[in-house]
């Protein structure tokens, strides 16, 4: 009798351990962009994980020690229908403490697992990223976005871009700093503008809108990020360059995603850019 119940105490204390040893992601995210698709699980433990492929579908398993709650099981209704690599995400338990999450692929793709500390506001991050098997050449990629030749280019009408909702209204906290502490010097004379000659050479500009995706950059008092207003600032710039005659501007990145350095200067000398400007708040 007493053996039985040191076992019985014996297993309420190891499913306690267990309960608690378990760690719990406490956000999950997705950030599609036309290089790669990045997923993210956040929680404040580092979590263990394995990872496999397997095709006839392209499938990526990703295997995760962590509860299965509802943010996790969130996940899949975080895919969007114009995601270029994910299809959709299936999440079940496969065994005590750990969760599995098949990603039904739309092609064939390598992914590339790591784990980051914690920085500013976020914990420690399990991220993949989904990459092609065959990674796309950014000239074309610039090419088709832009229109920067033969019979794919397009008006200044055409190619204006309206900022997304969510980045247009960050980017109303932004007030720009006056130009100088003092009043303007009207009686100062302007120097007459040359007028450049005529050319049949497009000038080409890189705009780079610093930071995206999981990289927020600062963070206006009002709430604001810095990711937000960069893109508003770059969506705008680009408008006003394309308008010009005999420019072109092309945008390192057009939505809320992360691009790193690397990508955002071979972009540029891909389209032999005459003009790479990165824009930071």
């Amino acid at each position: 009798m007493k053996l039985l119940r040191h076992l019985f105490w014996l297993c309420c204390l190891l499913s306690g351990v267990s309960a608690v040893a378990a760690p719990v992601v406490s956000s999950v995210r997705i950030w599609p962009a036309p290089e790669y698709t990045r997923v993210t699980l956040e929680s404040k433990q580092p979590l263990k994980h394995n990872s496999f492929a397997l095709k006839n579908p392209d499938r990526l398993v990703l295997d995760v020690e962590v509860d299965l709650d509802d943010t996790l099981a969130g996940l899949s209704g975080k895919v969007v229908m114009d995601d270029p690599y994910i299809k959709l995400v299936r999440i079940s338990k496969s065994k005590p403490n750990t969760v599995r999450l098949v990603f039904d692929l739309k092609a064939e793709a390598k992914p590339n697992i790591f784990v980051t500390p914690p920085v500013g506001d976020y914990g420690y991050r399990l991220v993949m990223d989904i990459n092609p098997a065959v990674a796309p050449d950014p000239l074309l990629l610039l090419l088709g976005k832009d229109g920067l030749g033969g019979d794919t280019a397009t008006t200044p009408e055409q190619s204006k871009t309206e900022p997304p909702k969510e980045v247009e209204t960050q980017a109303k906290n932004w007030i720009p700093p006056p130009l100088s502490n003092g009043a303007p010097n009207s009686t100062k004379k302007s120097t007459p503008v040359k007028m450049r000659p005529d050319s049949n050479r497009i000038v080409t500009v890189v705009i780079d809108a610093g930071h995206g995706g999981e990289d927020p950059g600062a963070r206006g008092a009002r709430g604001s990020y810095e990711k937000n207003i960069t893109l508003a600032i770059a969506l705008v710039l680009k408008n006003k360059i394309d308008n010009e005659p005999n420019m072109r501007a092309v945008l390192t990145r057009e939505g809320d995603y992360f691009i790193p350095l690397g990508q955002r200067v071979e972009k540029a000398r891909r389209v032999q850019a005459d003009l790479f400007v990165s824009i930071h708040a």
